[in-house]
């Protein structure tokens, strides 16, 4: 959800309390792969070392279709001495063999044949000592069941009876780079001859987990379901993600629970999201404890990750304002291509590629480090690389980093002639995935091109204040609007920077209308790589509709300072956007200007361009008085600049104006949480949360509709209820409540091709705002 400004946001908390009919279709469908069917048939045997003439049974299980068509296949050396039915999924076979040898027992499915089980005959002295070297059975894995490779703790021999274990999960997965990372269920399955006067007890299980994911946990819920009415009483995670599950008394045949996990995203975490890779096999297995007969149940179970690396760098030219255009500044940005499915990237690089005649005049590392070689006879080759992982979770390189790499480029004027631009150059991009056996991935390049170049004063200074969307809809906290300054000294310059202030403030050039229509949440202060290194210092000041001028920074220099304003007693979003500095403002303070200053004390630095790009919230209504006008289409704002020389004397004050239209908007938002996992006939707890951020209007009459998956249903014994009846600090807000003031009803969502099922609805109707 996205962050909202507390003094503007009402919110609704519902909790809708569901129970699983007896249908599980939508439990099914998340587990089971309908694409692609395959063969779950495991055939074992207690023993794989036997005597001559000693009987031996041979268990095969699996689905009911796949046993109708089951058929045993073993050599003639051996005799089957009975077969018997089980149940409908398991069928036991018996032999036994008159000579010695090594023989096999095979299977057939549909003319395919499935690995079976060898059994070791010998005579019976011969069988003694092998009986002791045979201390784990063999078996086969038609899908699901491997022996374990690495040594496990086989526990005690605490099963009452004999019993399997066999673990499912999805063939497949999509990697999910957006907000909710995506995770998937694992179906444990126990199969026994285990009934109400014969149970199975004792059986504790350990989970081995796929590397870079842990179990799920949403609240209340936990991946895996506990309790006395459930398959598992209890489970303990140790340090490296294993899981110890134990189990309750068993007292059926066939006794399944799910295990859900989701992807690890602290990028602290040894294995995490971002290790993974396209095509990479995530591995999950599950060992049991010893059954009397010393066998050791264990199943593994496969999954390949799917992701994409669809990446593109994007390359901008700028020059400063009121200059000659002969010093462009080339920014690089990195973003993923229009999908969710972005896998993180190792060993990011950029390589641009300046022409002869040119000069590279600065550069700015940002989150990695440029290597420049070549010269202005040659040409120059810039390759930056970047000194962490690029996530490809939505955010762009400037999002990630708070700033981005850049070259500065001078073309003079004996080699690049006025009424001219700049040749284009072209930056590509390369980097890898975490598969150590990956191969160089190439992103989407770009171009740019700097403006036409003229010749001019030596020295030159210039203010653009833009906003780059042509309309803010009202209740946005996307709104935003940047300025930038610039004072570029050319070579012949005699003129030395002490003081640069760039200013916007709502009582200067008719800004009123505009200041009452944007709320400032934070402000975002980037400098050009001379400032920095030129030693120089940053003064920040700002005033509200309370208080005069105040001092928010004094400090040396930096490439980024991010400003953060937090209303005392709200939620803390100037913390929450990691704000490197933050003011706190009282509730109904609001900020009504800003000044940026560049302090220019040691005269080091001879082209200064800062960057104030200012964010916040439009509102449709005065933020003052809350009135609404709707002659208003649009608001200008105009901010201003003025540099002092070291001669003291002073330029010419540049200003800038920039407009955008208002426009209003119901802004209404719905979320829905839901437990990671589904039990049948107990409750589960669905969350519905619904909010209207729209600052100045109050919604009547709202209709909201839950439609819940197929085979869920509502439990009208337990209904619909508020999580809460009063929002706490800072939104002090009254949550309506079922009843009196939400009427609840449900209704059928027909089933379609797209969806085979029908699914209930639970419709609230909301009776006031």
């Amino acid at each position: 959800m996205h962050k909202i400004k507390e003094s503007l946001t009402k919110q609704l908390l519902i909790i809708v309390a569901v129970i699983v009919a007896i249908s599980q279709i939508g439990i099914i469908s998340v587990i089971a792969d309908v694409n692609e069917p395959t063969s779950d048939v495991l055939i074992t045997s207690e023993k794989t070392n036997v005597g001559i003439d000693e009987v031996f049974k041979v268990n095969v299980k699996g689905d009911e279709v796949d046993l109708t068509d089951f058929k045993i296949s073993y050599p003639k050396s051996l005799t089957l001495v009975s077969e018997k039915n089980i149940n409908k999924k398991h069928i036991e076979y018996q032999f036994k063999a008159s000579t010695e040898g090594e023989f096999t027992v095979n299977g057939l499915l549909k003319d395919k044949e499935l690995e079976g089980v060898t059994i070791k005959v010998k005579n019976e002295k011969e069988a003694e000592k092998a009986k002791e070297a045979d201390a784990t059975p063999k078996a086969s894995l038609n899908k699901s069941v491997v022996a374990e490779k690495d040594p496990i703790d086989k526990g005690t021999k605490n099963a009452t009876l004999e019993y399997d274990v066999n673990l499912s999960a999805q063939k497949d997965v999509d990697f999910s780079s957006g907000e909710n990372y995506l995770g998937f269920p694992y179906k444990v399955t126990i199969n026994s001859t285990a009934n109400a006067t014969n149970t199975l007890a004792g059986v504790n299980l350990t989970f081995k987990i796929p590397s870079g994911y842990k179990l799920s946990s949403d609240g209340e819920n936990s991946g895996i379901v506990t309790g006395p009415d459930s398959i598992v009483k209890e489970y303990t995670i140790n340090d490296d993600g294993t899981i110890n599950i134990v189990l309750n008394e068993i007292i059926k045949t066939i006794a399944e629970f799910t295990i859900a996990i989701v992807p690890i995203t602290d990028a602290g975490s040894e294995a995490n999201i971002h290790d993974r890779y396209d095509g990479e096999i995530l591995t999950g297995s599950i060992v049991g404890s010893e059954t009397v007969s010393g066998k050791v149940p264990q199943s593994e179970q496969q999954t390949t990750l799917h992701g994409t690396t669809d990446y593109a760098v994007n390359k901008t030219a700028a020059t400063a304002p009121g200059s000659t255009n002969r010093l462009v500044t080339y920014s690089f940005n990195v973003n993923r291509v229009g999908s969710n499915k972005e896998i993180t990237l190792q060993n990011l690089k950029l390589e641009d590629n300046i022409p002869a005649g040119a000069i590279i005049k600065s550069s700015n590392n940002a989150g990695g480090k440029w290597i420049i070689t070549g010269d202005q006879n040659t040409g120059w080759k810039a390759i930056w690389e970047r000194d962490k992982q690029f996530y490809g979770a939505g955010n762009s390189l400037s999002s990630q980093d708070g700033e981005i790499p850049s070259l500065v480029v001078e073309y003079p004027e004996d080699k690049f002639p006025d009424d001219t631009r700049p040749p284009k150059n072209i930056v590509t991009m390369s980097a890898n995935d975490n598969n150590p056996e990956s191969t160089e991935i190439v992103g989407k390049p770009s171009e740019a091109q700097g403006p036409i170049l003229s010749s001019g004063e030596d020295d030159s200074s210039g203010l653009d204040k833009k906003i780059l969307t042509n309309t803010w809809l009202s209740g946005s906290i996307y709104s935003n609007y940047e300025v930038n300054g610039s004072f570029v000294a050319d070579k012949n310059s005699k003129k030395s920077v002490k003081n640069m202030t760039i200013e916007d403030s709502m009582d200067r050039f008719g800004n009123e209308v505009f200041w009452s229509h944007f709320i400032i949440s934070n402000i975002n202060i980037q400098l050009n790589t001379p400032i920095v290194e030129g030693d120089t210092k940053l003064t920040v000041s700002y005033k509200t509709n309370k208080n005069g001028w105040r001092n928010a920074s004094d400090a040396k220099a930096k490439s980024v300072l991010k400003i953060g304003f937090h209303v005392v007693g709200s939620l803390n979003y100037a913390q929450t956007d990691k704000s490197d500095l933050q003011i706190d403002l009282q509730p109904g303070e609001v900020l009504t200007g800003w000044k940026v200053s560049v302090v220019n004390e040691k005269d080091k630095a001879e082209n200064v361009q800062p960057k104030i790009i200012v964010n916040g919230i439009s509102s449709f209504a005065n933020i003052f008085d809350q009135t609404i006008d709707h002659s208003i289409k649009s608001i200008q704002n105009t901010a201003s600049q003025e540099v002092e020389f070291k001669d003291g004397s002073i330029s010419e004050e540049k200003t800038s104006e920039a407009k955008v239209n208002l426009q209003p908007n119901l802004n209404l938002n719905t979320i829905v949480n839901v437990p990671s996992t589904l039990t049948v006939g107990k409750t589960n707890n669905f969350t519905v949360y619904a909010n209207n951020l729209t600052p100045e209007e109050d919604v009547d009459g709202a209709i909201m509709r839950v439609v819940l998956p197929a085979g869920v249903t509502l439990d009208s014994s337990k209904g619909v209820s508020a999580a809460e009846k009063k929002l706490g600090a800072p939104y002090n807000i009254d949550v309506p409540q079922p009843g009196n003031d939400i009427d609840i009803t449900t209704e059928v969502l027909p089933a379609t091709a797209d969806y085979n099922a029908s699914r209930q609805v639970v419709v609230f109707k909301f009776k006031k705002a």
